[in-house]
């Protein structure tokens, strides 16, 4: 095994044909999202190109990552983690770019591909040995404890169609695990099975790991990315918005909120959902507190948020309306008052008008009738 490993990345870009209605339930669930102010939302962009829709997974990828580094891999689901890691395994070709990599890999994405349901246990551990690159004396060499640890019994020599799901999964790990890589990476932490194999299996892990000389681990967990990780690497929508030491997310605090906040949303655990919920009402009250807060400025009644809870905040929000309601209110009277005044004194004028013209037209009259008695004599 090389002494030194390497991964390079070079404006890799990889790019899907996507059925017209995969785009549509896509579109439809962003929409939904954004209606329910959800901003958990962010996957591949979908262009059309002719009659087909592509869907670009990665954009623009430029990557570097050296021996010694344990690089925890962060993003919304759909952000393009696992296509970096099927990439990098070599499963996945890019569409555009250059990937080089030095190194014999291990990778932990899907612990039983490659096995043949029709044979043994026995023989799909040098099955699989073979495709992930081990010669056949490293199989060997390795078989002895790759049956220890998947506690098979009397399963070993009988065909894997008969084995559980938990059965398979053991034996893939054993397996996995046994190889003497360079690079290990891993799509999310082992989380599934019994106890027992959870203890053994962690343990196991972390040899594996600490054997390797370069760890890329995908997780939304951000507690298992200060623990094992030297360096973090945050994607969004294909692209890298963030590359360094762990310690630069004591500046960067939104990217391991969201990252926790991704865990939980997949968590099957009673206390972890509760924790969510939490965590939206959290959202909720401060999304309200700063509109309230905005309201109040715009109004010219200024408040200090930090010092106020949400329900001080709102109450002073409601007096602020309520005495501007008033103050509408007497202005519209104080109008009115104004408007029936000169109404009145309209009128006013308007009689005053009438009588003038009713006196000049008995004056008139008057007049008339004087000349024509005075025509008469």
């Amino acid at each position: 095994m090389s002494k030194t490993a390497e991964i390079l990345l070079s404006k890799i870009r990889v790019d899907f044909l996507v059925h017209r209605g995969a785009v549509r339930a896509a579109q439809e669930s962003v929409r939904s999202q954004k209606d329910n102010k959800d901003d958990t939302s962010s996957g591949a962009a979908f262009k059309k190109v002719g009659n087909r829709y592509h869907a670009t997974a990665l954009d623009g990828i430029d990557l570097k990552i050296q021996s010694g580094m344990r690089v925890g891999v962060i993003g919304h689901n759909g952000s393009g983690k696992s296509t970096l890691l099927r990439v990098i395994s070599g499963v996945l070709e890019p569409t555009r770019g250059t990937l080089q990599v030095t190194g014999r890999i291990a990778s932990m994405m899907s612990t039983t591909l490659g096995f043949d349901m029709r044979s043994t246990g026995r023989e799909n551990i040098t099955r699989r040995g073979m495709m992930m690159g081990m010669s056949r004396s490293e199989i060997e060499a390795q078989k002895a404890d790759i049956l220890d640890f998947a506690d098979l019994g009397a399963f070993t020599d009988m065909p894997m169609s008969t084995y559980s799901d938990g059965m398979r999964a053991r034996l893939g790990f054993a397996i996995t695990t046994s190889m003497h890589a360079n690079i290990v990476l891993m799509d999310e932490w082992i989380g599934a099975g019994d106890a027992r194999f959870l203890e053994r299996g962690r343990a196991r892990l972390i040899d594996a790991i600490g054997r390797s000389d370069i760890l890329v681990l995908a997780t939304h967990k951000d507690s298992l990315i200060r623990e094992m990780c030297t360096h973090v690497l945050a994607i969004d929508k294909g692209k890298v918005i963030h590359f360094d030491r762990v310690e630069s997310l004591e500046d960067h605090p939104e990217l391991l909120s969201e990252a926790r906040k991704q865990a939980l949303l997949h968590s099957r655990d009673l206390n972890d959902k509760l924790e969510l919920e939490r965590s939206k009402r959290e959202t909720r009250y401060a999304r309200q507190k700063e509109e309230a807060l905005r309201q109040l400025e715009a109004s010219g009644e200024a408040l200090s948020g930090q010092t106020s809870t949400l329900r001080e905040v709102s109450l002073r929000l409601r007096q602020v309306i309520t005495n501007q309601r008033e103050r509408i209110k007497k202005i519209r009277k104080r109008g009115e008052n104004i408007a029936l005044q000169s109404t009145r004194r309209i009128q006013s004028k308007q009689e005053e008008l009438d009588k003038i013209e009713s006196e000049l037209d008995e004056k008139v009259k008057a007049a008339k009738r004087k000349i024509e008695n005075n025509g008469e004599d």
